[in-house]
């Protein structure tokens, strides 16, 4: 089946709901004006309160709410099929997600730019605060480790995918100084600078991940003997002391009759490179 016959439906859907709905609960609910001064003039100190353009505000909560989205929901889609993420992307977002976060920028706002738990100290009690304070934090934690875990398995033998997300933050920097010190609101050349430089980063991670350098790097990071544990391809945990075998050592050492309690064995992603070697045998790697 084609991906149109999925992605053209699903896009009207989200626009209908976008058009209209939103429409809907930004006028009858939330009685949003444009009038108002936002925390962001009235409290603005350079920090935590800081005016900028709408763009970059934009990008600030679409990472915020999407961020995840991206990188787990295709890994999901691989594990378990597309049509749990499609319904919950297209239902979900336009019935709950996205109701629930335009909810709470429009009470963060309209409260002087104070938290949720903030909030539920002062409109309801000090132990809802606290409350509401303990739940925001778990929920961030488990949320943050899933994204992890995925992102991690996601990228357990790919030198060049680790690159090009590493590349991803100086990047950010190098925009964030561009828009705020060497040219004060030129938020599209830095927005030219930051997709041309992700661009350089996504072609240029193929070379230097196949080279020694990447090899190192990645031997440090990703399937290198660790102290602590090793992470094979599956996301399987090893305990310490032990090292990595691909299937096609084991499977020779099986065929040829070997001991694996001291035969030699490499340590060798899946990109064909050796970036590690030990003895397996029952007891530290050497």
């Amino acid at each position: 089946m084609r991906a149109l016959y999925i992605i053209v439906p699903s896009l009207c859907i989200l626009v209908i709901a976008y058009r209209y709905y939103s429409a809907f609960i930004a006028a009858k609910l939330w009685v949003l004006d444009d009038m108002r001064v936002t925390p962001a003039h009235t409290k603005s100190d350079g920090a935590n309160f800081f005016p900028t353009s709408k763009w970059v505000l934009f990008g600030h909560h679409f990472a915020a709410i999407a961020g995840a989205g991206p990188l787990v929901g295709p890994v999901l889609a691989a594990q378990f099929g597309y049509a749990p993420g499609l319904i919950w992307l297209v239902g979900g977002v336009c019935l709950a997600g996205a109701v629930q976060d335009s909810f709470w920028l429009w009470a963060s706002v309209r409260r002087g730019g104070r938290s949720l738990s903030d909030i539920a100290r002062t409109e309801v009690s000090p132990l809802a605060g606290v409350t509401a304070g303990i739940a925001i934090l778990m929920i961030l934690v488990i949320a943050m480790a899933g994204l992890g875990l995925a992102v991690v398995n996601a990228l357990a033998d790919s030198p060049w995918g680790v690159f090009t997300i590493a590349m991803t933050i100086p990047l950010a920097l190098l925009m964030s100084l561009y828009m705020y010190r060497i040219r004060p609101g030129k938020v599209g050349e830095a927005t030219i600078i930051g997709v041309v430089g992700l661009l350089i980063a996504v072609v240029a991670g193929k070379p230097i991940g196949a080279s020694a350098f990447g090899a190192l790097i990645y031997g440090l990071i990703g399937s290198a003997p660790v102290i602590g544990g090793v992470r094979g391809a599956g996301g399987q945990q090893r305990g310490q002391g032990e090292c990595q075998r691909s299937r096609v050592e084991q499977r020779s050492h099986v065929e040829g009759g070997g001991d694996p309690e001291h035969e030699s064995v490499s340590v060798t992603p899946s990109a064909g490179r050796v970036i590690a070697s030990c003895t397996w045998r029952k007891g530290p790697c050497s």
